[in-house]
């Protein structure tokens, strides 16, 4: 029986369809193996329930760059990836698993408000009607998940994706897309706070 005045509570997210985008560069090789085997498992079951299969991307890194630069290398330029997963596959949301680190281009916060465009009126950027894809974010890199609980340093005070690291566009691509940032440290600004996932782990 809900309480007389309690907030009614948001309903959770249902996916006809969701996507991986898995980062496989070197720094993420320890988890790559695993990931692959799961969900090979888990789209095994679903075909056999009757059920879509998981679409299942790879790129190697997270780099965000123009399509066709000269900087950034197909293979690891990721817009690619999250493009395909939007317009060719479909997906009502990505997860995406990815360190993010050390490989900024300078060039994510205009092409990431191209693929997640800040639009309240449902319309996409020509006119058709939108379908907002969520991003699902989850960094985790090999030193963090073998630490378990991290002492308070130098790691911690600079904050990978807020400050020093990916800026604060990443925050507002992640609220674009109505999605969630989950990662296992750090204590997010009250501002960032709506896009973190909990409980952390």
């Amino acid at each position: 029986m809900a309480l007389a005045g309690a907030k009614e509570e948001s309903p959770i997210r249902s996916y006809e369809k969701l996507g991986i985008l898995m980062d496989v560069s070197p720094q993420m090789g320890f988890l790559v193996p695993q990931a692959r085997k799961e969900i090979r498992l888990l789209n095994q079951n679903l075909v056999a329930a009757g059920r879509d299969p998981l679409v299942y991307h790879e790129v190697e890194g997270f780099k965000i760059d123009a399509k066709r630069s000269l900087r950034t290398p197909a293979r690891k330029n990721a817009v690619y990836s999250l493009e395909a997963l939007i317009k060719e596959d479909q997906v009502a949301g990505i997860l995406w698993i990815t360190s993010l680190r050390g490989e900024e281009t300078g060039f994510e916060m205009d092409e990431m408000r191209k693929i997640f465009p800040d639009n309240k009126e449902g319309k996409g950027v020509e006119g058709e009607e939108k379908r907002v894809t969520q991003l699902l974010l989850r960094q985790i890199w090999q030193g963090h998940a073998q630490s378990a609980f991290r002492d308070v340093g130098r790691e911690d005070v600079l904050d990978q994706l807020l400050d020093e690291g990916l800026m604060r566009e990443w925050v507002q691509t992640i609220k674009n897309s109505d999605g969630y940032l989950w990662r296992s440290w750090w204590l997010p600004d009250f501002d960032s706070s709506s896009i973190f996932a909990f409980p952390w782990s």
